[in-house]
């Protein structure tokens, strides 16, 4: 399978970004999906401040899904 499934999530703080894609890798490793892979850009953000970015590739084989580009993203939470 060549094809993935992008997934990218923002918030502001990190907690909720970080939580949400840590239950989402962990839902498709229980529903035996294909390779899960996730990445993290914390930027200048702290505990309550700051954009944070989750970053979930689901399947494919090319390369990590950090810093994949908004518009090629196939959902955004």
């Amino acid at each position: 399978m060549n094809e993935s499934f992008d997934v990218l999530i923002v918030g502001v703080g990190g907690q909720g970004t970080i939580l949400a894609s840590n239950i989402l890798g962990a839902a498709c490793l229980i529903a035996d999906l294909p390779p899960v892979r996730g990445a993290e850009t914390h930027g200048m953000a702290q505990r309550g401040g700051g954009s944070v970015e989750t970053h979930i590739r689901i399947g494919g084989v090319y390369g990590p899904p950090h810093l994949t580009r908004d518009s090629r993203s196939d959902h955004i939470v």
